[in-house]
């Protein structure tokens, strides 16, 4: 209840940002467990293909914001990988209006493959690297926002 409270007591955009990506973070997640990768991505560019208006203000304050209620959401949305969370910014930044690469990279451990997702925005790994060793993995997979 504690929870409710302090998120109805937010400001409005701020209220809305968060709404947007747990929304997002469900439908992507369900459609990443029922659809190819293709078909969730073209989906979701498809969406976005509203005209968006120019960012005013700091571009970086607003990815940042992006990014925090992504991470903020994703707990409450099981199996929130690092490629859900990766599509949910990637889509929101376009959104937004404001650029970004979503790389999809793997690097073999012993017999293991492992694969990560991450989005870089403004210069910067936005999402997805903070725990990661991102130059171990080769980038297999390079999708532009905006």
């Amino acid at each position: 209840m504690h929870k409710l409270i302090t998120f109805i007591q937010l400001p409005a955009a701020d209220r809305k940002i968060l709404l947007r990506a747990c929304c997002l973070l469900w439908a992507v997640r369900i459609g990443l467990w029922v659809l190819p990768f293709q078909s969730v991505r073209s989906f979701l560019s498809r969406m976005n293909r509203e005209p968006v208006t120019a960012v005013k203000g700091n571009e970086w304050d607003k990815v940042r914001e992006i990014v925090r209620s992504v991470k903020l959401m994703s707990r409450y949305v099981p199996a929130a990988t690092c490629l859900v969370q990766a599509l949910v910014v990637i889509s929101l930044l376009e959104q937004a209006g404001l650029p970004g690469l979503l790389r999809i990279g793997v690097v073999r451990t012993g017999k293991k493959l492992e694969a990560h997702a991450w989005v870089e925005s403004l210069g910067r790994v936005v999402i997805g690297g903070t725990d990661v060793d991102l130059s171990r993995f080769t980038v297999l997979q390079t999708v532009e926002g905006t």
